[in-house]
């Protein structure tokens, strides 16, 4: 069942009076040059954005093997021949071995949380997992279902699935939502529905962000970050302002305006 033009207008309404769209835009990880600054992005970025210096993590990695960190141009992908690809990505642990990464490269030990797999050893095994499955460049992912990469990502350690989304939300085509538990409560109160199913917020958020002139994964996550810093103040004011935020993987998490996927 297509969404209908009420329920669009009271998606787009919602947006309109939580989210001051005027003034975002899409940070410039979203723009990144190579698949691989995009995975070890994804994979040190997670779950939380409060932790570690990203940007410096990845700046090491780009000034060791040469590469610029983003495109040129946002919105143009660049050549395939002009990207570091995922091959590419593996010879350079191939060549230097996992603890010369991390000493060297990386410089960092931090492991996955609730795992005993280094975040260095993730992105490996998360690279050789995308090889097997068709993607070495930028140009690979519009080819392949998002579950398809999701599987891919997931499948190489126990870690829970805020990689995938981040490296989806950075490397996918501008029509990715996903259907998480924030989506769908957001649209369901919009609506005036006690649920909706993910396929069903998934597609009242394309079509009304079509409707905004936005792009659907910079309207989702928007949508997300209003509905985890409206968690994080009714945890506040519920428990007080030391309290976790946990999320709906079940993971405690920082406070939600230091983080923002």
């Amino acid at each position: 069942m297509s969404p209908t033009a009420s329920e669009i207008r009271g998606v787009v309404a919602a947006v309109t009076r939580t989210i001051p769209l005027q003034k975002l835009e899409l940070p410039e990880e979203f723009f990144p040059a190579h698949l691989s600054v995009a995975l070890i992005d994804a994979a040190f970025r997670s779950p939380s954005r409060e932790w570690g210096h990203v940007e410096e993590i990845i700046d090491r990695y780009c000034r060791r093997f040469g590469i610029p960190r983003t495109r040129e141009r946002k919105w143009k992908t660049p050549a395939v021949h002009k990207q570091e690809s995922i091959r590419d990505l593996i010879g350079h642990y191939e060549e230097l071995g996992v603890d010369r990464m991390k000493k060297e490269v990386f410089q960092v030990r931090r492991c996955l949380p609730g795992t005993r797999m280094s975040k260095v050893e993730y992105i490996l095994h998360a690279a050789k997992a995308l090889r097997f499955i068709g993607v070495d460049v930028l140009q690979d992912l519009p080819s392949l279902p998002s579950e398809d990469i999701e599987e891919a990502l997931q499948s190489s350690s126990d870690a829970n699935d805020h990689i995938a989304r981040k490296f989806l939300m950075c490397t996918g085509d501008d029509d990715y939502v996903r259907g998480d538990v924030h989506v769908r409560r957001f649209v369901a109160e919009a609506i005036g529905q006690a649920s909706v199913s993910a396929t069903r917020a998934r597609s009242l958020v394309r079509r009304s962000a079509y409707e905004l002139i936005l792009s659907p994964r910079f309207l989702y996550l928007q949508i997300r970050r209003y509905c985890l810093s409206r968690q994080e103040r009714e945890r506040t004011r519920f428990f007080g302002e030391s309290s976790p935020l946990v999320d709906e993987s079940g993971s405690a998490r920082g406070y939600a305006g230091r983080f923002g996927y």
